[in-house]
């Protein structure tokens, strides 16, 4: 499909240019270039595009979060977020959650950094056990995950140094540098555990104005989500390949490619609605791992995970400008990708 049929026409407003491209904060070796070519991002807005009523529309209605640590206290909360936002990768987020915040009402100690500094694999694989795919566990890669976390929170008094001299927000530039000690949050050259970190701290009391320092933190969800929605354009067979066949490389400098035209594309609809980054982020991801699954879209709205949006939408709220449903309905088959990296 050529670029120019979802956008033959631009309104009024203008075609979005993204001042804020996540794509200065990387480098070569990072992102793979040649994969960066095979894909690109629509113009906003499109022919038919409805995004300045539907995203506030959604906005509105967004869940939630269903599993919060506030009843813990402050330095515990923030290590719950921080252990979720490091071990999230391939597991479902709910469930993650919901196991950490069992954990931790039965023994909050186990946070301390010097007991997660020396965790036992069997520990950790009791904490993620009753995971239905339990080819996901990964054990021995998330007690490492988490010693790391261990090490690296033992430099800090309180764990909120991280994020604040005394009550005052640190600036972004040390917020970030305290975050990339730790490997775990500089591995990953699209940081998404790094910016999911940042926004879940963000909703505890008294760190609200962290999320002024958000930046797209892109996973699986929402990458599936773009390309079927024709955000995300395969210019190339080879585009296609890449992301249809299950058993394609994938490694962390090609996933990369694709995860940069998705923050590029988070941050033109921010832009073009003047929604925050973090709410057009939460969306896309409330979209994706509830409407527009990997199993099947759910553009009809007809699955209990899909509720939510039912006060509002008969169907998807992009049920008619979707390239799946409206051009190229084997979009609708895309897979999860054969992927063993950590950060999405």
């Amino acid at each position: 499909m050529e670029k120019n049929q979802l956008c033959p026409n631009q309104s009024d407003k203008g075609t979005i240019v993204d001042n804020n491209n996540e794509c200065g904060r990387l480098n070569g070796s990072q992102v793979s270039e040649n994969m960066t070519r095979e894909f690109e991002t629509v113009d906003l807005p499109f022919f038919g595009c409805d995004f300045d009523t539907v995203y506030p529309t959604i906005q509105s209605i967004l869940p939630k979060e269903s599993i919060t640590f506030d009843r813990f206290g402050e330095s515990v909360a923030i290590m719950c977020e921080i252990i979720c936002a490091s071990i999230c990768h391939k597991i479902n987020w709910d469930y993650l959650r919901t196991r950490v915040y069992e954990k931790t009402l039965k023994n909050s100690d186990w946070l301390l950094p010097d007991n997660l500094k020396t965790i036992s694999e069997d520990e950790v694989y009791e904490l993620l056990c009753t995971y239905e795919k339990k080819e996901r566990i990964r054990a021995d890669e998330r007690t490492k995950i988490l010693r790391q976390i261990g090490s690296w929170s033992k430099h800090y008094l309180q764990i909120k140094d991280v994020f604040m001299d005394n009550d005052r927000l640190l600036d972004y530039e040390d917020v970030h540098s305290n975050l990339f000690k730790c490997d775990v949050f500089s591995s990953d050259p699209q940081e998404k555990k790094l910016q999911l970190l940042i926004q879940k701290v963000s909703f505890i009391n008294g760190f609200e104005t962290l999320s002024s320092y958000y930046h797209p933190a892109i996973d699986y969800h929402l990458i599936r989500s773009y390309l079927r929605r024709g955000l995300i354009i395969c210019k190339t067979k080879k585009a296609w390949d890449y992301i249809n066949n299950v058993e394609a490389n994938r490694t962390e400098r090609t996933v990369a490619a694709i995860r940069m035209h998705c923050s590029d594309m988070i941050n033109a609809v921010s832009l073009y609605t003047h929604l925050d980054i973090s709410t057009i982020n939460l969306i896309e991801w409330h979209i994706g791992r509830s409407v527009c699954m990997q199993e099947k879209a759910d553009c009809k709205l007809e699955t209990k995970s899909s509720e939510w949006l039912k006060p509002k939408f008969e169907v998807c709220p992009f049920y008619y400008t979707c390239t799946a449903r409206c051009y190229n309905q084997n979009y609708l088959n895309i897979s999860e990708p054969n992927y063993n990296g950590t950060s999405y």
